[in-house]
Parts: structure tokens; C-alpha cells; sequence
């Protein structure tokens, strides 16, 4: 997953917009931005500055602070990526040196096919506290069969379908079915399934939904 462009530590932001303003501010005309559009930062910027003054000195931070600092924040850093999408990714005058100069990174102009996924997750079973099974998903990552947490290269999500006491002919016939980008997957069932058994598949899929195969039926009782 790509990192955002715009830092997530307060102190970090703070000298990512500075720089970003500045920039701009010296190269409106060169690229044209119009002072309209700039202008709108200005308030946003100036709330901000005044409530970060205040913040960023440890023994000032009360929860009234925080919260002014993380508001003023908010509206400031929406604004700036309407006007940095808007005015510097979209504008024709700007070139990718241009863009780094401001902190930005320049679009990656030749899209990598995202594939569609080829292995199987490994698929573990526990029983939870009270009436819940969990969910536990892996990946194989050497030939001695090591397992290892996580998702594989350019896999998003995993699916799993399970049929309770029923053995299912194929995943369709699977009465239900979940989705999740992280694991473990929690599923409450009512007490009367204790005892019963959970058939089912799982599969990966990647950020467009293309899935991979299922893995064979698998079963484990509560």
C-alpha cells in the first residue's frame, strides 16, 4: 500500500505545509495557480498555526487543546488535498520536480496490473470464550511449511464461507459467507451450534475483488 503524501505526525504536517505554501507562494504565476484558489488555505492555515503554537508544547496539551488542535487540523489538511489534487496533480504547468519540491511524490504515470491471486490461504479454527468460534488465516512462505501471519504480495482481503452442520457440495453452497481485510475473524453462533460442525472454504482476493482458488472443504466442530 502506497504511504499517504501528507505526514501523519503533527509536527511532520506542520513542516509539510509550510514548505507546500511557501512553494507555492513563489511559484503561483509559474504554474499557474490562481490567487483565488490559494487564498482559500489561508484562514485554514492561520487557525491551524495558532492552535499548533499551543499544542505542540507538551505541558500545554489539555483535552480542550487537543481537541482545538485536531479540528483546526481536519479543516486544513481536507482543504489542502482538494487543493493539491485540484491545483498541483492536475495542473499541466507543474513538472514531477516541481511536485517533489513541495513534498509531493508525481503520479506513477504506468499502472502495475494488480494479479489476480494463484495460493490458497491456510485456514486454523478456534474456539473463543462463550459461543464464538475465531477465524485464523495464514500464508506459506517456505518450502518447510512455516506458517507465517498475514496476506501474500498484492492480496487484500480473504474471503471465507462456511456452512454450519450441513457439508456443503462447493463454496455456493455455502449459507454464509465474510469478508475481512485483517484476521482474526471473530463469528458468534448461537449456544445450540455447540457441538456442531463448520464446514468451509476461504480464498483471497485482491483489491478488485479477482479471487483466487478456494481451498478444499475443511471442517472443524465446536
Amino acid at each position: 500500500m502506497k504511504k499517504d503524501y501528507i505526514p501523519v505526525k503533527d509536527a511532520e504536517f506542520d513542516a509539510f505545509q509550510e514548505n507546500l505554501v511557501n512553494r507555492v507562494t513563489a511559484n503561483m504565476v509559474a504554474w499557474n495557480i490562481t490567487a483565488a484558489a490559494f487564498a482559500l488555505l489561508a484562514p485554514l492555515q492561520a487557525a491551524w498555526a495558532a492552535a499548533w503554537l499551543i499544542a505542540k508544547i507538551k505541558v500545554n496539551r489539555s483535552i480542550a487543546v487537543t481537541a482545538a488542535k485536531n479540528q483546526s487540523r481536519a479543516l486544513y489538511e481536507a482543504a489542502l488535498r482538494i487543493f493539491i489534487q485540484t491545483n498541483m496533480y492536475r495542473n499541466q504547468s507543474m513538472t514531477d520536480g516541481d511536485l517533489e519540491m513541495c513534498g509531493l511524490r508525481p503520479h506513477d504515470k504506468t499502472r502495475t496490473p494488480i494479479p489476480v491471486p494463484t495460493s490458497q490461504p491456510i485456514v486454523i479454527l478456534d474456539r473463543a470464550p462463550g459461543n464464538f468460534f475465531v477465524v485464523r488465516f495464514f500464508r506459506l512462505q517456505d518450502e518447510a511449511g512455516a506458517l507465517h501471519r498475514g496476506k501474500p504480495e498484492h492480496v487484500a482481503k480473504i474471503e471465507f464461507a462456511y456452512s454450519l452442520n450441513v457439508q456443503p457440495a462447493n463454496p455456493d453452497a455455502c449459507a454464509n459467507k465474510s469478508v475481512a481485510t485483517r484476521g482474526p475473524i471473530r463469528v458468534e453462533l448461537p449456544l445450540m451450534y455447540n457441538g456442531q460442525t463448520v464446514w468451509f472454504y476461504a480464498r483471497w482476493k485482491n483489491i478488485y475483488d479477482a479471487a483466487g482458488p478456494w481451498t478444499n472443504l475443511d471442517s472443524f466442530v465446536l
